[in-house]
């Protein structure tokens, strides 16, 4: 079956066959749900004041600042962890990988919860 060239593309719906289809002029549902310029303008005003800010500038902060304290945890645990935990696996005999392993994260997460306090109680002195 071949479709008429000259016949306008309905997307696949059925014509009701109320009125003809230009294809040119938009739907009268359309443009009544479309706000004039005036409209969107008051719309746009009006929801500003009722959302939350975009940014954490234009925010008040209150407390202590989890993320600085976060992001600084990363750094300290990574600068100065490492080398504890080579230093301390010197003095215990690590005979095979799993207790490489059990002993880095042993110690690795017990000087990421003292670094992570100790920057925290810094943090919160600040103040």
């Amino acid at each position: 079956m071949q479709e008429d060239a000259d016949a306008p593309d309905t997307g696949g719906a059925p014509d009701t066959g109320d009125a003809p289809d230009t294809g040119d002029a938009p739907d009268e549902a359309t443009v009544a749900a479309e706000p004039t310029d005036e409209e969107s303008s008051t719309v746009d005003a009006d929801a500003g004041s009722e959302t939350q800010p975009d940014s954490d500038e234009t925010a008040t902060a209150e407390g202590v600042d989890t993320e600085h304290v976060m992001n600084l945890t990363f750094v300290l645990t990574l600068l100065f962890g490492v080398p504890t935990v080579v230093v301390l696996s010197l003095f215990v005999p690590l005979d095979g990988w799993g207790e490489i392993i059990s002993f880095v994260v042993r110690v690795g997460a017990g000087i990421w919860f003292l670094t992570a306090v100790a920057l925290y109680v810094r943090e919160r002195r600040q103040l």
